[in-house]
């Protein structure tokens, strides 16, 4: 997974919700892999700098 989002680039992702829906994915369990503080921070903030 690491591999393909570098490959794609960490600036071109966005987070995005299943909200309003039920259901519920654990990010430990969905995403089960460490991450460097600095690529989570520019993961979380493209939406904000789009």
């Amino acid at each position: 997974m690491l591999d393909a989002i570098d490959w794609i680039s960490w600036d071109r992702l966005l987070f995005a919700t299943d909200y309003p829906h039920w259901d519920y994915d654990d990010p430990t369990h969905a995403l089960p892999m460490p991450l460097p503080e600095q690529k989570k921070r520019d993961f979380f903030l493209n939406a904000v700098a789009l």
